[in-house]
């Protein structure tokens, strides 16, 4: 997916009515990002009577395609529209390009998602990702001496830890109180940062017979010695 032209957009979501706080998050531009009270989700939802799949977003290079993944018809509301809104099917796509829209679903109100499609601005880099955590199950992983399997690592990992390690891949100094700024960026606190990063560290240290202690030599691990986190991953 050529997304060349799109590196000047930003997609700004806002979830209200679900029962959690209306913060805003930004689409990723390399990678799905799905709504509905599924595990793992982008924005995963909590209360019961909100269906597991809602919809997905996928970017492209005028902006985001929005999938109807419900069993309800979904309603997207925009100026852009010559009726004002439009009514989708499940299953049904529809595009997200420039502009301001309200997405709901017949029967779950008052949930409601306000998406913002416009050019990205300086201080839009404030705005946490919201990304998928769930691994593509065709995909397969390597094998330990111990048995372990070592899982790819999601998107929203990748993208985790990638702005723990900010500084690491920018060959900048640490910054004091690293994992209480970088967690604030993220939107998580930061004992969830802190475990993301253990878990990480604990899995490769099995998969791969290493000795990483802490969460400094896991970033010198991915950051300086594999090369597995880039620049490219501060973008999901």
């Amino acid at each position: 997916m050529s997304l060349g032209a799109s590196s000047t957009l930003v997609g700004l979501v806002v979830v209200r009515g679900a029962g959690a706080p209306m913060v805003q998050r930004r689409l990723p531009r390399r990678s799905p990002a799905s709504v509905g009270r599924r595990e793992r989700f982008a924005f995963e939802l909590q209360p019961e009577w909100v269906p597991r799949d809602l919809g997905t977003f996928t970017p492209v290079d005028e902006g985001w395609l929005l999938t109807n993944m419900s069993r309800a018809w979904m309603r997207v509301e925009s100026d852009f529209i010559l009726s004002g809104s439009v009514v989708l099917r499940p299953e049904a796509i529809t595009m997200l390009q420039r502009g301001d829209f309200k997405i709901r679903w017949e029967g779950f109100d008052p949930l409601a998602l306000s998406v913002t499609v416009r050019t990205r601005r300086l201080d839009d880099q404030r705005i946490p990702y919201a990304v998928d955590s769930v691994v593509d199950g065709r995909s397969e992983g390597s094998g330990s001496y111990l048995g372990v399997t070592d899982a790819p690592m999601t998107a929203a990992l990748r993208y985790r830890l990638a702005v723990l390690f900010r500084h690491l891949i920018e060959n900048e100094l640490e910054p004091r109180n690293l994992l209480e700024r970088r967690a604030e960026a993220l939107g998580i606190t930061v004992e969830e940062l802190e475990a993301t990063a253990h878990r990480c560290r604990r899995r490769l240290n099995a998969v791969h017979n290493l000795d990483l202690q802490s969460i400094e030599e896991l970033g010198d691990h991915l950051v300086r010695k594999s090369d597995e986190l880039t620049k490219d991953d501060l973008e999901p």
